[in-house]
């Protein structure tokens, strides 16, 4: 299997993955994983994405959601 990885984008709380498994001679993947995740502060609480992205000098407007992961998000 090949892994790839990919960053659909942010909202205000959560980055959202996705991850392919894709199976050598196969055009299909053989699984998709969407995540959903936040980054926690040590001191607790969340950081949020806009943080997250100005820590690493990262400028971008967060691109639109697929459909498929804002139903999902509902």
């Amino acid at each position: 299997f090949t892994l790839t990885t990919q960053i659909l984008g942010w909202d205000d709380k959560y980055f959202y993955i996705e991850h392919r498994f894709l199976q050598d001679g196969h055009a299909a993947p053989a699984a998709i994983s969407i995540v959903r995740g936040i980054f926690l502060r040590r001191s607790g609480g969340v950081t949020s994405p806009a943080e997250v992205l100005q820590a690493i000098g990262e400028t971008r407007t967060p691109p639109q959601l697929p459909a498929h992961v804002t139903a999902w998000n509902g």
